[in-house]
């Protein structure tokens, strides 16, 4: 019971928004903050690369706040079930829309497999990121890498600037 009652309040404090160092938080400043959450969770190590560069991104707070919703589901199902090495996360443009793509190493997210499962807890994340995707104004993209072990998560949420 002390086990769940911790994890239930973790999971609370992780919900509520951030409060981050700087005046006018950018998306940069969101996924560090939740990849330093997935760190002090004991998260696997995780390579964080922002390539956006001299651009004013068009997000609105929701928006960014929803963004770091899907990296912090991301790297929670890292750490339940993929029994992951490592993360790649990587934030940038392309053909006037963001991009961001979550990489993993661990044992693959089989989404024909768990949609056919209702009750599975990974269905429901897949659920969730799908979700959390349309609500940023995004697609989501999730592939399971038949060469090796690892799941491929990528957001694209078309910029109006």
């Amino acid at each position: 019971i002390n086990r769940v009652s911790h994890q239930v309040r973790a999971t609370i404090q992780d919900l509520r928004p951030p409060t981050l160092e700087t005046e006018q938080p950018d998306l940069k400043d969101y996924i560090q903050y939740a990849v330093d959450l997935h760190r002090q969770h004991g998260g696997v190590v995780t390579s964080y690369q922002y390539k956006i560069e001299d651009r004013v991104l068009s997000l609105s707070t929701d928006q960014m706040l929803g963004l770091m919703r899907i990296v912090q589901e991301a790297l929670l199902q890292v750490r339940k079930s993929s029994g992951a090495h490592g993360v790649w996360l990587t934030v940038s443009t392309k053909e006037n829309a963001l991009v961001m793509t979550i990489v993993d190493d661990g044992k693959g997210f089989d989404i024909a497999r768990d949609q056919n499962r209702p009750d599975d807890r990974d269905t429901e994340s897949y659920s969730n990121l799908e979700a959390r995707s349309e609500a940023v104004g995004g697609s989501l993209i999730i592939e399971r890498n038949q060469e090796r072990p690892g799941t491929r998560i990528t957001v694209i949420v078309p910029m109006l600037k």
